[in-house]
């Protein structure tokens, strides 16, 4: 659109002297201006004054100074504007800063060998490396730290630079021009390119807020020679050009015009009785890189962290179905996840080996208790051992392992609600509502609960590893001839246990070496 669509009756030639100016006055009215009021209101006024003079010879004719009011010229140039950027408006509506925006900016910036190294950290690319093969962990983890090292100071200043350029044309597309329009005509209707504007003149007061907000953006708009990057990275986005590059162009040409001619600058002194206010043009910053990087390498680390944690359990599962049968162990009767609620609700952690504990519970009842106990005492009473020491070392193992579990048992029933622990943490609990201070009594006491665990555990452990290493010392003591003579009657002690005796020593093995591997499982990091 021409200049010319805002000009109304620019005058050929000088303008014609103004009968107030100095080199016009009279002597008597040089002295007179002596005593003329020179206060601040005074030069005030003057100065409003002076600009609506301004303004009356503006080349732009956009108010009607005597009766203040904004005139149809002024209305046709956010017309214009409204024409060219109501469509990139409508198409971004909802997505003008959604993670995959961000990211095009970014990209566009990359190099390709930067973008491959973005893709194989995918996060669905990531989980099929690590499940088809764990070494790729490391091989993940060294290609993020390539990624990172490899983004430099010069690109982050780029892509902080284009999204700063789109932040500048997200504010401008998003004023309501709209709103504004139809304070000149109430008929105007929104995206409808047919119709004929028919634009009245309207006080300026009804719109010098709308002129505060565009006027302040248009030095932003002009700082950028190419709009070309913003737009690339928009058609990228939506896979079609958001608007006419040529009518863009031809627009900022127009908003360069009208800006260095000050006439809205100068309207807003007027209306607002301000003449010395300023367009204050206060561009948005935004950290797109930060946020984008710090995002991707938490999504790595939760991805390798799910991975594991994936494989852990499987490994878990299949563990507690070679022992129990069924993954589904559940021994415990306050070491619980249903008494974990209230202190996850109040932020405090909790109890934190809950399954390792049920697991505990239902081997030492249902294995050591039993398979484990019969097979050793049978050993113990029956066997000659070469050396009392072996025998009394098993003999003394087991019953700390009954004790292990005596302590299991013990350990469970304190956390009752009538019991000394559990009585204490509910002191607690209550008090804590009133009192932030029992906050660290809690966080102290159920860290000692839980480190009651971790002791028991490692107990059972090494106990239980006494009781496997020494039955699979005694297994080729059954063979034909004995290998080392452990036991000095192996033919004895075979037809004493009347059974199969080896088949059975095996058996109990097996169960309590997959125990230990459970054990090591659960408290791997």
């Amino acid at each position: 659109m021409d200049e010319k669509f805002f000009a109304d009756g620019i005058p050929e030639g000088p303008l014609p002297p103004d009968g107030n100016d100095d080199e016009n006055l009279s002597l008597w009215e040089k002295i007179i201006s002596f005593f003329r009021d020179d206060s601040p209101e005074a030069k005030k006024k003057k100065l409003l004054r002076d600009i609506q003079k301004i303004l009356k010879k503006q080349k732009y004719k956009f108010i009607n100074v005597k009766t203040e009011e904004a005139l149809p010229a002024l209305a046709k140039f956010y017309y214009q504007i409204y024409r060219t950027i109501a469509v990139p408006a409508s198409l971004i509506t909802g997505q003008e800063k959604s993670p995959a925006l961000k990211y095009l900016f970014i990209d566009s910036i990359l190099s390709e060998k930067q973008k491959t190294l973005i893709n194989r950290l995918h996060k669905d690319n990531l989980e099929k490396r690590l499940t088809e093969n764990a070494a790729e962990e490391e091989n993940i983890k060294k290609e993020l730290a390539i990624l990172m090292k490899s983004i430099d100071e010069d690109q982050l200043s780029s892509i902080s630079s284009l999204y700063r350029q789109y932040l500048v044309f997200l504010r401008f597309i998003k004023f309501d021009y709209y709103f504004l329009l139809r304070k000149f005509d109430s008929g105007f209707a929104e995206m409808d390119f047919k119709y004929k504007p028919g634009f009245q003149a309207i006080s300026c007061d009804y719109i010098i807020d709308d002129l505060i907000d565009t006027v302040s953006l248009f030095p932003l708009l002009l700082r950028y020679e190419s709009w070309d990057g913003v737009f690339e990275v928009l058609k990228v986005f939506k896979g079609q050009d958001v608007l006419s590059r040529d009518e863009w162009n031809k627009l900022l040409k127009i908003i360069s015009s009208i800006h260095q001619s000050e006439v809205l600058s100068y309207i807003i002194k007027l209306m607002t009785k301000d003449p010395f206010y300023n367009a204050v043009a206060d561009e948005q910053a935004e950290d797109i890189s930060d946020e984008y990087f710090t995002k991707l390498k938490t999504s790595v680390e939760m991805v390798i962290q799910k991975v594991s944690i994936e494989k852990k359990n499987t490994k878990r599962d299949a563990i507690l179905n070679q022992i129990f049968g069924t993954t589904a162990i559940s021994r415990m009767k306050n070491y619980t996840e249903a008494n974990n609620g209230v202190f996850k609700a109040k932020m405090l952690g909790g109890y934190l080996y809950i399954d390792m504990m049920n697991y505990l519970k239902a081997f030492m009842l249902d294995y050591v208790k039993k398979d484990v106990m019969r097979i050793v005492n049978f050993l113990v009473v029956k066997a000659e051992w070469k050396t009392n020491t072996s025998s009394k070392e098993m003999s003394d193992t087991m019953e700390e392992l009954i004790s292990i579990s005596d302590r299991i048992m013990q350990f469970d029933q304190s956390l009752g609600s009538d019991e000394d622990t559990g009585a204490k943490m509910n002191t607690f609990l209550k008090r804590l509502t009133s009192d932030p201070k029992y906050k660290p009594e809690i966080k102290k006491l159920l860290h000692d609960i839980n480190s009651k665990v971790v002791v028991i555990s490692q107990d059972s452990y090494r106990n239980l590893a006494k009781i496997a290493q020494t039955l699979a010392d005694i297994i080729p003591e059954f063979e034909e001839p004995p290998k080392l003579g452990i036991i000095i009657n192996p033919g004895f002690v075979k037809t004493a246990y009347g059974n199969d005796l080896v088949g059975d020593i095996k058996t109990v093995y097996k169960q309590i070496f997959h125990f230990l591997s459970l054990i090591k499982l659960m408290f791997a990091k």
